[in-house]
């Protein structure tokens, strides 16, 4: 009885063992196509943020606008406080709504040629301010200065889509569903030789997020 009881428990081993291996096999195969995916997915994120900033940069590069910066993150910053608004307020200037005529609906047509219409997923417009505020403690300024941000983020949001966006052939619908405007207050100051510049600090970004980033971000959950 015991050799039997022995033979019957090897030849139930067996079947188990061979179960392990294809489970081996099987989550190997599914980790070769999960990071075969994740190659795909970074690699055309690249490629896509290399082929708009290419394009942003052969648009906007020769141009002269005061504080104008452009990033290969693709971000476009506009860093002249004077030309933007006047102290502590939310009103554009004159100088910068021709700023925005001439730039926002060119900007507008690169990101909704065809080839790259599907890879942007949010146009963001960026409120940022410096650390000054006549409000006495640390919180009453952060919060002041968010608000500030905040409407000026939103204020150029609207100019833009309303005033500025009346170009022919620019795809004003494409862009209504995908702009947002955020007031960051002085939570990202500028940095100039890792130093803040309080005077750069107070500035109005534009930032693109790519289709590619929410696939990549989904994968690796």
């Amino acid at each position: 009885m015991k050799l039997f009881t022995n033979k019957e428990d090897d030849s139930q081993r067996l079947p188990i063992s061979d179960l392990m291996t294809v489970l081996m096999a099987v989550f190997l195969i599914i980790s070769i196509i999960f990071m075969i995916q994740i190659k795909r997915g970074v690699n055309n994120y690249i490629e896509t943020k290399n082929d708009i900033y290419f394009e942003l940069k052969k648009e906007f590069e020769n141009e002269n606008w005061p504080g104008y910066e452009i990033d290969s993150d693709l971000s476009i910053k506009f860093i002249s406080p004077d030309i933007l608004f006047d102290y502590n307020s939310f009103i554009l200037k004159r100088d910068f709504k021709n700023i925005l005529d001439d730039f926002f609906p060119r900007y507008i047509k690169i990101l909704s040629k065809k080839q790259f219409e599907k890879e942007i997923d949010e146009i963001i417009i960026e409120g940022h301010t410096d650390t000054q505020s006549s409000e006495r403690t640390e919180d009453l300024r952060y919060f002041g200065n968010m608000k500030l941000s905040q409407n000026r983020a939103r204020e150029v949001l609207k100019y833009s889509l309303l005033k500025a966006l009346n170009a022919d052939n620019v795809n004003k619908e494409w862009a209504r569903k995908r702009l947002a405007a955020h007031g960051l207050s002085y939570n990202r100051p500028y940095l100039v030789n890792k130093i803040v510049d309080n005077r750069k600090s107070r500035r109005v970004e534009f930032k693109i997020k790519l289709t590619a980033e929410s696939k990549i971000y989904e994968l690796a959950k």
